[in-house]
């Protein structure tokens, strides 16, 4: 994918901005998304914002993870790997990755 940051500012950003407002001012959970830029170390470069339901008071099932699993994009990149078969994340997951150094993961 080429650079397309430039596109996503011009044309996109406001967009994203009037549609966030709405979403607040209405109480809607948000959470957007778009990745514009590619490098070559298989990293893809995100623009993204979102209103998680907890912003609102919400009250979420646990084990409803899918508004956190969003939000850990936010971070503005992420590394895309083959799907396994297991799409939940492995203790061995959180060990490689360097958001997570030095969080007690459990093991012995």
């Amino acid at each position: 994918m080429k650079d397309k940051r430039s596109i996503y500012n011009k044309e996109i950003a406001e967009l994203v901005t009037k549609i966030k407002k709405t979403a607040n001012e209405n109480g809607i959970p948000f959470f957007f998304a778009a990745a514009v830029k590619d490098g070559s170390d298989g990293r893809y470069y995100i623009e993204s914002d979102c209103l998680l339901p907890e912003m609102f008071g919400y009250d979420i099932n646990p084990n409803d993870t899918r508004f956190a699993d969003f939000s850990n994009i936010l971070s503005k990149e992420f590394t895309t790997r083959p799907i396994t078969g297991n799409d939940a994340i492995s203790v061995e997951d959180l060990a490689i990755n360097d958001d997570f150094a030095g969080l007690d993961l459990g093991e012995e």
